[in-house]
């Protein structure tokens, strides 16, 4: 399994958040962010924390008793934080973007394969440390998120997964790490975006004492801004590294 095309995804999420909060021109911009906040974002980030949990409770139920089967849930319960992750990953600002929650959700673009390479390095050498979350959480963030999961668990990981050797044993202990550092994250920001006192109430009342928005149409800026800013993501850092720069390049 390899997911680097993923978060293409965002694109489907982008639909979803225009039909929450409707055409911005026939609206106020307070009642445009009301809608993003309340019908798209909270949503979303709680949906997404349920995916975790997910993904968390199926490589818990694989590495107690692995199986194909099992390993055909855990493989489900993968693309399903990752669908996930793409319906939020392009609200770069706010609860995201903070203590590097973004990277250490998803390690990307990693043009030299950091994460890829030090998640071989800690499975090949048996790093313990990888094994304890308050260890892990100290490590590159390109250990810890969902692409460090897919190296541990995917492809040529299969045979000694169901296998449960001790390199398999060790791989299941590194998810499992991996897994509940991804919960907690995912906790947290949808904790900190149900927080009325929170972020989202710098978007819905800004004012003159407000520290990051002065005006509802600042709030609106922010969230149009980051529709732009996850299509040039999609484009830039998603599809062109693996289209190239179009037919005529590859033609010469």
């Amino acid at each position: 399994m390899r997911s680097f095309l993923a978060p293409l995804l965002v694109i489907l999420a982008l639909p979803s958040l225009s039909h929450a909060v409707e055409a911005e021109d026939t609206q106020s911009h307070g009642q445009f962010v009301a809608n993003a906040v309340e019908g798209y974002i909270r949503p979303e980030f709680d949906r997404f924390a349920g995916t975790l949990h997910a993904l968390d409770g199926e490589i818990e139920t694989f590495c107690a008793a692995p199986d194909a089967v099992g390993y055909d849930r855990l493989a489900a319960s993968y693309r399903g934080a990752l669908q996930g992750f793409a319906r939020i990953g392009f609200l770069r600002f706010g609860p995201l973007i903070e203590d590097h929650r973004l990277e250490r959700l998803l390690f990307w673009p990693d043009r030299k394969s950091t994460g890829r390479r030090q998640a071989q390095a800690a499975v090949r050498e048996r790093d313990e440390s990888v094994l304890r979350v308050a260890d892990l959480q100290e490590k590159s963030v390109a250990m810890q998120g969902l692409l460090a999961l897919e190296e541990v668990l995917f492809d040529e990981a299969r045979d000694a997964l169901l296998a449960a050797d001790e390199e398999g044993r060790f791989r299941c202990g590194y998810a499992t790490a991996i897994g509940e550092n991804l919960t907690g994250i995912g906790d947290a920001l949808a904790a900190e975006w149900r927080d009325r006192k929170g972020y989202s109430a710098l978007l819905l009342h800004p004012g003159q004492d407000n520290p990051a928005f002065r005006t509802d149409q600042e709030a609106a800026s922010q969230i149009l801004g980051a529709l732009t800013t996850g299509l040039q993501i999609v484009r830039d850092q998603w599809m062109r590294p693996v289209l190239g720069a179009g037919p005529e390049s590859r033609s010469r």
